[in-house]
């Protein structure tokens, strides 16, 4: 294939379920693809609800040029100087949210987010296969008060029906708060308008980029923004039907090398 002037072009893709395969892996086709992608002058990021330490381990095998979103938007992280160049944060008052939580709905599992670390508050066996998932160090802080600041964000994880209460419970607090679908599993809570989209305007700002070439592949609900904002927002093959709706086109599945097709797309399409 002859080489072709991709500069300008930004590439943004979701982790789990897009870049990702099934296996949590990134096909070497996939990986092949981002490395002709950025020689020719494209440039590439992610944005995903997980947290540093969790995409540190696949940042050798992705041509990253620019800044990455995180936390589903409530950080945006340079890998190269490993400093988070923005952040939001949640208000002290959820404390006294997850107290409640607590209460009212036992086996509801929390996992906080704070200070670049995994605070376990209440484990259930769908908190325990993430965390191994995840594979990486978690603590059980014996009070809320031992977790230090800043919070970026609160997973809470059950069987899809049960979080429907909860998360119906949160809404009727109406805190300055938004709550986020990442997983059937997973319902998130977020620091007020925060949201992979929200974060990917920050991103455009800071890098200077155009906003009118910008690629978004996502899964799930938490790429809905971030896809409707994009100039052309793509949903894999095995996105939530919701997703779908609300993106430009479809493409393959995630075990499928979706990324490689996208930028075989891009360089048919896009491409000066």
């Amino acid at each position: 294939m002859s080489e072709k002037n991709l500069s300008g072009i930004l590439l943004i893709s979701d982790l789990d379920g897009t870049l990702l395969n099934s296996q949590h892996l990134i096909s070497a086709r996939n990986r092949s693809a981002l490395k002709r992608f950025v020689a020719q002058g494209g440039a590439f990021t992610v944005a995903t609800g997980r947290m540093e330490i969790s995409v540190e381990r696949y940042i050798p095998q992705l041509p990253l040029n620019i800044p990455a979103i995180l936390y589903n938007g409530a950080m945006i992280y340079d890998f190269q100087t490993r400093e988070a160049l923005w952040m939001a944060t949640l208000p002290r008052q959820i404390e006294g949210i997850i107290q409640s939580l607590v209460e009212n709905f036992p086996g509801l599992g929390i996992e906080i987010y704070a200070n670049s670390q995994i605070y376990l508050w209440a484990e259930n066996a769908l908190t325990k296969k993430h965390l191994r998932r995840e594979n990486i160090p978690f603590k059980h802080p014996f009070s809320l008060k031992d977790i230090p600041e800043p919070w970026q964000k609160v997973l809470l994880a059950w069987e899809p029906k049960k979080l429907e209460a909860p998360e119906t419970y949160l809404l009727a607090l109406k805190q300055p708060l938004d709550l986020m679908r990442s997983e059937a599993f997973f319902l998130e809570i977020l620091p007020q308008n925060i949201n992979k989209g929200s974060a990917l305007e920050r991103l455009i700002h800071y890098t200077g980029l155009d906003m009118t070439k910008v690629v978004a592949l996502g899964d799930n609900p938490n790429d809905r923004e971030m896809l409707q904002i994009a100039a052309v927002g793509i949903a894999v093959a095995n996105a939530h039907p919701s997703l779908k709706g609300s993106a430009t086109f479809s493409t393959c599945g995630h075990d499928n090398h979706a990324i490689a097709g996208v930028i075989d797309w891009i360089e048919t399409n896009m491409a000066q």
